[in-house]
């Protein structure tokens, strides 16, 4: 099991005509060993949980690590709460999650009652753990101050080479903490940002002495950090290449010559999320 990378499922089961290519690719992924994958009922309306659970049903369900997410509006209430999970769950055609996130906080979430009912859940055997999406230092703290708070197993939050804000004070405070991370959008969350990195000469230096693509070297950037990186792939010639990472490695050089381009933060900058 390669533990360093999550399949991810945004976008996906969303259009007929690619629908066989991307059942092809996450059955090519899960059977090279990524078997941690990420969905959630806001992907495509549950059309992403409904095609991952038509690809998992044949498979060992003990073999995998599911994860979805619940919308904020939909935790509202204890029953709200437990609608969508078992809506989830029977998209996926599986009884229990490994991971259940929150996937992002609002100025009305109620983090007691969130978490009061995942640790209910949890003893309830539908989860194995529970966790939090773009939460913040901030947000992070304040659940700590709940009952229960640091029973939160992990936080997924948006990280690249050209988005390193989460590096001056969350990753500490996650370390601090025993918090897993989860990192998404790990080749850039748009087209502006791949673009920027993709071209920089110092990516494309590095990605020649090491006989890689910038994709790569993109996503070994975010495996030197500890946590795992959620890769979406489009075809099994992506995975393929993605996969490779996993026995590659940056030098101390390249490392320094990402930080020049690159800059590490200096200061709190505010978490970004899509």
């Amino acid at each position: 099991m390669i533990s360093k990378l999550a399949i991810g499922t945004w976008l996906i089961g969303e259009d007929k005509s690619k629908e066989k290519e991307e059942i092809e690719t996450i059955n090519y992924a899960i059977d090279n060993g990524i078997k941690i994958i990420d969905t959630a009922e806001m992907y495509g309306k549950g059309k992403a949980e409904k095609l991952l659970g038509r690809i998992i049903e044949n498979k060992n369900r003990e073999d995998l690590y599911l994860i979805s997410k619940i919308y904020p509006h939909n935790a509202h209430t204890k029953e709200q709460i437990k609608k969508s999970l078992f809506q989830s769950l029977d998209n996926l055609k599986t009884s229990y999650l490994d991971l259940y996130l929150l996937h992002w906080i609002e100025n009305d979430t109620n983090l007691h009652l969130v978490v009061e009912t995942f640790e209910e859940l949890k003893k309830e055997g539908y989860l194995k753990n529970w966790g939090v999406s773009n939460f913040d230092v901030s947000d992070l703290e304040r659940l700590y101050q709940i009952p229960n708070g640091k029973n939160c197993h992990t936080n997924q939050i948006l990280y690249h080479i050209g988005q390193r804000g989460i590096e001056y004070d969350l990753i500490p405070y996650a370390k601090d903490n025993n918090l897993h991370l989860m990192f998404y959008s790990v080749l850039g969350h748009s087209k502006a940002y791949r673009d920027e990195i993709i071209n920089s000469p110092a990516i494309i230096k590095i990605s020649s002495k090491h006989h890689m693509t910038p994709y790569q070297v993109m996503l070994l950037f975010s495996l030197e950090k500890e946590g795992t990186s959620i890769i979406k792939a489009s075809s099994i010639k992506h995975i393929k290449e993605l996969i490779e990472v996993t026995r590659l490695h940056l030098d101390k050089d390249d490392l320094e010559q990402i930080d020049k381009v690159f800059k590490k933060p200096l200061n709190k900058v505010p978490l970004q999320m899509i």
